[in-house]
């Protein structure tokens, strides 16, 4: 008998999960929230006991055929306040780039070289290699196979020249210049690293890509062709700029967990942002292309990484798990089998010491990847198991909450 129910459970499960996965919602509307489930399923529990166990976390939610069936939010958090979600702005800005291949016309296509884009020769005049970086394309800049190799330990030497007033913060992130973005001297060019993945933590190519081929800044184009489908206003986020107006690439967005569910949805329903027609917002194509792995490589602390278009793999978490992911414990992650999208906001405690008093950065040895992502990591974990809902929650081996 015990057998026969155990079995019926799953069947239920299994097809729960199937429907819950094609489920598309109205993103322009608010979210809805399934107070029961963030009540009392084992898998909203679990989270919520997580979550407090971490000071640091500021939000954990995870939605499930597009309702909110587990939201965390620490006591002294704004739900309406943005917050910064570091790199997984990276995930976001080829959004962007995959509207404007779409569009077509011969505008953008992976393809398309830097010095197709940028085709005034004084931008790389007297530049290093300009002739190797005029040859990087799209496809290239968007899995980080350019032959542009970060230099970490050059980076952070960087960083404590700006600590100390020597040199712009914009140069550290990112650039405050087109030719800054191109040639930044923590950033080389090594040829025969082309075509390997080198994880560029900050680098603002991208932004000035969107602004000569659309007119327009990323956040100005942000607010024009996706925030409305997705019932966002433009002033209910901010986004990190520099002196001349032009937005970070690969940081400084700044979202609400709401707000960082609904991109995820948009992934998960395949660029569909309704029902009605003209809301497919981006093809299913580049979807699909951005959660799938062209490259493998590791990050600056060594974690090994499977990845899309600065999307990533997690299926070390959960099968079918990718990750928008973000210094600290930020991320965006989507399971079209399970119908789910997890996100997680931790306050990041990576370099608190930092000031402009003379003190300097850590080294990256000196970075526990446990202390950057703090509990994010297995909240992602939790929101993506298979047995969320049904579930009983219990200790974990890593002395938090699993479900079996």
């Amino acid at each position: 008998m015990n057998f026969k129910l155990s079995t019926i459970a799953i069947f239920l499960q299994q097809a729960a999960a199937l429907a819950t996965s094609k489920a598309i919602i109205d993103l322009s509307k608010d979210l809805e929230f399934d107070d029961d489930a963030i009540r009392s399923s084992p898998g909203s529990l679990a989270i919520n006991h997580l979550a407090s166990s971490d000071s640091n976390i500021r939000a954990a939610m995870v939605l499930e055929g597009g309702k909110v069936v587990s939201s965390y939010r620490r006591d002294d958090v704004d739900p309406n306040e943005p917050f910064h979600i570091q790199s997984v702005t990276k995930g976001l800005i080829t959004l962007l780039i995959g509207m404007l291949i779409d569009e077509g016309e011969g505008k953008l296509t992976l393809g398309t070289s830097l010095g197709d884009v940028f085709t005034n020769p004084s931008v790389w005049e007297g530049m290093e290699d300009s002739e190797l970086r005029q040859k990087i394309t799209i496809l290239e800049m968007i899995t980080m196979t350019s032959g542009l190799t970060y230099d970490i330990e050059a980076w952070f030497g960087t960083v404590n020249k700006a600590i100390r007033g020597e040199i712009s913060w914009e140069y550290i992130a990112g650039g405050g210049s087109l030719v800054d973005a191109l040639d930044i001297s923590f950033m080389p060019m090594m040829e025969e690293n082309r075509g390997s993945y080198s994880y560029l933590t900050v680098n603002n190519i991208l932004s000035y890509v969107i602004l000569e081929v659309s007119g327009l800044t990323p956040r100005q184009y942000l607010a024009e062709n996706i925030l409305p489908g997705l019932g966002i206003e433009n002033d209910d986020l901010s986004w990190n700029h520099m002196d001349n107006g032009m937005e970070d690439a690969f940081a400084g967005i700044h979202l609400t967990a709401n707000q960082m569910a609904k991109f995820g949805q948009l992934y998960l329903q395949r660029g569909v942002t309704g029902t009605g027609s003209g809301s497919q917002l981006i093809s299913e194509d580049w979807i699909d292309d951005t959660l799938s792995v062209f490259v493998e490589g590791s990050l600056p602390h060594g974690s090994a990484i499977k990845g899309g278009y600065l999307w990533f793999d997690k299926s070390d978490l959960s099968p079918g798990t990718w990750c928008a992911m973000g210094a600290g414990g930020q991320y965006i992650c989507v399971n079209s089998l399970l119908g789910r999208v997890v996100v997680t906001q931790r306050d990041e405690t990576i370099g608190d010491s930092v000031t402009n008093d003379g003190k300097e950065m850590p080294g990256i040895d000196d970075i526990d990847p446990a202390e950057a992502f703090g509990a994010s990591l297995l909240l992602v974990e939790i929101g993506m198991s298979p047995d969320f809902s049904i579930g009983t929650a219990k200790k974990g081996t890593r002395g938090g909450i699993a479900l079996s």
